[in-house]
């Protein structure tokens, strides 16, 4: 497993691990993703690298394609970003400076072998002179192993805000960075 920032070639992948964890994020299209890579100040992908092998027509062998595949990823913006998620604007209006998680997704099938844990511990290190780490986690619908594993790593609720027209709720969670 390896972290790293993403780029554009991660994108489809990314956008297909985001489809999945739906609705526990929001839905994103393609302008989107790119608008929130070219604010954030933390916009990682965790690679699972695995070689497959393919037939070689021409030797009567097999040749052996490593496959990198895009199994987390975490975006975060600082508070100068230009987003107008209700969410973050909480956070704006309530803390001078701090690093947002917009969103941090990790497939069902990696989930619990510390991939979260290496995200944030690189988002620490990178916004080191931020005071205040942030997160929404939903209540509605809910979402308890996120919940959990943001309460684990340090994060305490400050508020609870409705979203999209009172069809989702959330909890409102920071962490100071040290």
């Amino acid at each position: 497993m390896r972290l790293l920032p993403a780029n554009k070639n991660h994108f489809p992948q990314i956008l297909e691990l985001n489809k999945a964890a739906v609705p526990h994020v929001n839905l994103i299209e393609l302008a989107t993703l790119e608008k929130l890579a070219k604010q954030s100040v933390v916009f990682h992908v965790a690679i699972d690298e695995c070689n497959k092998s393919f037939p070689d027509a021409n030797q009567g062998t097999s040749s052996v394609e490593q496959i990198d595949s895009v199994v987390g990823f975490m975006i975060a913006l600082d508070e100068t970003a230009d987003y107008e998620s209700p969410n973050f604007q909480y956070f704006r209006r309530n803390y001078e400076s701090f690093a947002y998680v917009d969103r941090i997704v990790i497939s069902e099938a990696h989930q619990g072998k510390g991939i979260g844990h290496e995200l944030y511990r690189q988002l620490q290190v990178i916004c080191k002179e931020t005071p205040i780490l942030c997160c929404e986690v939903n209540i509605r619908p809910p979402n308890p192993a996120s919940f959990a594993f943001h309460q684990n790593i340090g994060f305490e609720s400050v508020d609870e805000q409705e979203t999209e027209q009172g069809k989702k709720s959330v909890t409102l969670m920071v962490m100071k960075n040290q």
